[in-house]
Formats: C-alpha cells, structure tokens, sequence
C-alpha cells in the first residue's frame, strides 16, 4: 500500500490536519453554504431541480461495503464522543448541532461529477459553461455509461486509511487492488459526459477514492483556551494513533465494486437525492 499514489495523497492529508489541529475544524467554507435558523443548520436544498449530478457508488445496498465501513462510522460516533467530554454541557447541545453523519442510504463515493449546481460554482467562466441536463440527455448519457462500464473490470476497494482532514470531515480513504480498474470508471465516465452533455463540464477534479463517514461543521463558541488546545491534541492522538489502529484491525478490509449510479443531490451532500439509474460494471459473467 506503501507505494500507492493514494495512500501517499491519504498520509499528506493527514499531516496537513494535524499541523492544522490549533483551531480545528477549519469548516468555515462548507458551513458558509449552510443555511443558520435557531441553532440549526441546513445544507442548501437545489430545489430547482438542477443539483450537482454525477456517476456515484451508492454502498447502501452492498453488505460487503457497509461492513467494511461500520469501524470507520463507530471510530466517528467515538471521536464525536470523546469531543463532547471536553465541553460544557450547552457547548455539547451546540456540537450536536454541528455535527453531519450521513444516513445509511446516502452512503456512497464519487466517480465522477459532470455538473455543480450554479450557486456552488465560485467563478464565472464555469457559471457560463454551466448549462441543464434535461432528461433525454440524461437518457442519453445513461445508456452511454451503461455501455462502457459493462467493458470494464470490477475494482477492489481496500481500506488503507481512516483520517480526519484539517476541514473537519472523517473521511475513509481507499485504494484499488485491481489497479487502474477504479480509474477507468472514472477517465470513461467524465470523457463520455464531455461527449454527451457537450462544453466543458464544471465538476471539481476527483483523484481521491474516499467515503465521508461524518463531518463537523465548527467549534462550539466561547471554548477556552484549554479547550482548544485539548481538542487540537485529540484530533492529533486520532489520526496519528486510533484512526490507523482501526484500519490495522478492520476485517473484512476490501469489498468488490459491483455497480453505480446516475444521482443528482436534491438537498447538498448526498442528503437528499435521486437516484436515476444503476447499471453493473462488467458484464454479468462477471458475478460468476
């Protein structure tokens, strides 16, 4: 694992976080986009029908997958907990309210995005590339990746790290044991959506092979400074010590990628979303 390109981009991500613990969760980007309202914080809902759209491994539905991943949702819910332990209780009433774990049903990782939502976009060339896409050309980019994926091999996801980033997410990082089968999905589905969708598409770059098991979105207000400096430490202690301690241990530590999707987020971060369509990678020879 050593020498895979990911695995390395996972440990500089998790140096970065820690020589950004002082004031962790650096979320001030992400939470910008939520909306505030007694407490409560709410990611944006894209209710015009045009959310950011992409091929996703939806992992819901892959026993293997969720098995692989339940350590890494437990080593959140403890990291959640041991934050909690260094707060007032009103300061653990606001860390709740900060805290995002995704539902089961949106578990998923990203294979490719071909659109944000307008509002998502920060410069103004890609606003203008942005255009819709209306249903037939979904139709049509649909079939087009059903075709091509039913060619490609089926990847093996391996958990190689588990990590906190310095913007407040936990993120399990993984890599391909079929080398180059995750990156084929990947090169073929953001070249046939330049095909079908037309113009350049306004997706961020996606090099990572990763699942956000939670994220916190901020500090509570008024810590002390004690606080913060023990809240840094711990966030160090868990990347440095307890995250890769859980991946030592995970078993099983690798799933067979079976299948993705077409999704559009209706609400931001896979909160709310439709699935339009699902389609095995490989052909079915392939299950045998």
């Amino acid at each position: 694992a050593a020498a895979d390109p990911l695995s390395a981009a996972y440990r500089s991500i998790c140096s970065a976080c820690c020589e950004r613990s002082g004031g962790w969760p650096h979320a001030q980007a992400i939470r910008a986009s939520f909306k505030e309202a007694g407490g409560i914080l709410t990611p944006p809902a894209f209710s015009d029908g045009h959310g950011p759209i992409g091929v996703y491994a939806m992992l819901a539905q892959s026993a293997e997958a969720m098995q692989v991943l339940r350590p890494c949702r437990d080593a959140f819910s403890g990291f959640v907990s041991e934050v909690g332990a260094l707060l007032t209780a009103g300061q653990r009433a606001e860390l709740e309210a900060l805290t995002i774990v995704p539902a089961d049903c949106s578990t998923h990782t990203c294979v490719t995005v071909f659109h944000e939502h307008p509002s998502l976009l920060k410069d103004d060339s890609q606003r203008q590339a942005w255009r819709p896409i209306e249903s037939g050309v979904r139709i049509q980019l649909t079939e087009a990746l059903k075709c091509m994926h039913i060619v490609c091999e089926r990847p093996l996801l391996e958990l190689d790290a588990l990590l906190l980033t310095a913007d407040g997410a936990m993120i399990a990082g993984f890599v391909d044991r079929k080398p180059g089968a995750f990156e084929k999905l990947r090169s073929s589905s953001a070249a046939i959506g330049e095909q079908v969708i037309g113009g350049t598409l306004t997706s961020r770059p996606k090099t990572l092979i990763h699942v956000t098991v939670g994220r916190i979105l901020g500090a509570p207000e008024g810590m002390a400074e004690a606080q913060a400096a023990e809240l840094a430490a711990l966030v160090e202690r868990y990347n440095l010590d307890v995250l890769p301690a859980v991946v030592a241990a995970a078993a099983p530590r690798s799933f067979t990628l079976n299948d993705v999707s077409l999704v559009r987020d209706s609400v931001w971060l896979m909160t709310e979303f439709e699935e339009y369509a699902r389609w095995p990678i490989g052909s079915e020879r392939a299950l045998d």
